[in-house]
């Protein structure tokens, strides 16, 4: 083993940031850090995480920072390079807190409205390969724009700054919200009756708690779709071309190319 990585999301990315003065006082022989770097995702909160001697790449999702707005996004800190201060934000465009996608707990939805089906995986694996190729290759990674917040909600209804479709500005970006077919919008509320047939796992866990922490995805307008692309492949077309340059520009791993361009061909369009 050359590298080892703490990684946690939500509550246990509150016990990675808990751990990091810890990380600072135990060492290994040779004052060797036990762990190389961090990966706390899915996680805001009402200051900066510390600064330590190793890479850190902090992911909050879109719901935090929409949570967050309202003290100002107080984890966010400048950006940093030099050693002791090696220290990254990203925030993707579209991924929510929780992974409705892959959750069985949202299987059937128990949520208002329908559930976000963005790939939080293919998300959060943008930090965590710039995080590898970071402490393992010295390959310093790119700094990323946040998620834009105006905290102006008269428009749009959204504390973001949203794009002509609905979708997030600024952020990490992919193929979803630059080649949508969706707008995809934070936080998600229970449905207001019981859902019949639930998923067992309902039981084990607080429905209210889980739509919060969901976002859900709203189809763009037939005229909206007709404006963006001519037919469906075109559409195909559009979305390819813009995973290829994520892919070559580092901010989409290859492993979810057949995702992708699968979920654009279930896409119906003329």
């Amino acid at each position: 083993m050359r590298k080892m990585i703490l990684m946690g999301t939500s509550a246990s990315a509150a016990a990675v940031t808990a751990y990091l003065p810890s990380h600072m006082a135990y060492r290994m022989a040779g004052m060797k850090p036990i762990y190389d770097g961090f990966l706390p995702t899915s996680i805001g909160g009402n200051g900066p995480v510390m600064k330590v001697d190793v890479p850190v790449v902090l992911m909050p999702a879109m719901t935090e920072v929409i949570v967050d707005a309202a003290t100002g996004n107080k984890y966010r800190r400048p950006d940093g390079d030099a050693p002791g201060d090696q220290f990254r934000i990203y925030e993707v465009a579209g991924m929510a807190h929780n992974d409705s996608r892959a959750n069985p707990v949202y299987d059937p939805d128990p949520c208002r409205y329908p559930v976000s089906r963005f790939p939080t995986g293919m998300g959060m694996s943008a930090g965590l390969e710039r995080l590898i190729q970071w402490l393992d290759k010295g390959k310093v990674p790119p700094r990323a724009d946040y998620v834009v917040v105006d905290n102006d909600t008269k428009n749009d209804g959204s504390v973001l700054a949203l794009d002509a479709n609905g979708n997030p500005r600024g952020g990490v970006r992919n193929t979803y919200v630059d080649v949508p077919v969706k707008r995809y919008v934070a936080p998600n509320e229970p449905h207001p009756t019981p859902i019949k047939n639930p998923s067992p796992l309902t039981a084990l866990a607080t429905v209210e708690l889980f739509c919060s922490i969901a976002a859900y995805e709203v189809p763009l307008m037939h005229e909206q779709v007709q404006t963006l692309y001519k037919s469906k492949k075109d559409y195909q077309s559009k979305v390819e071309k813009r995973m290829k340059e994520l892919i070559k520009e580092g901010w989409l791993s290859p492993a979810y190319k057949e995702m992708i361009l699968d979920d654009a061909m279930k896409v119906s369009l003329p």
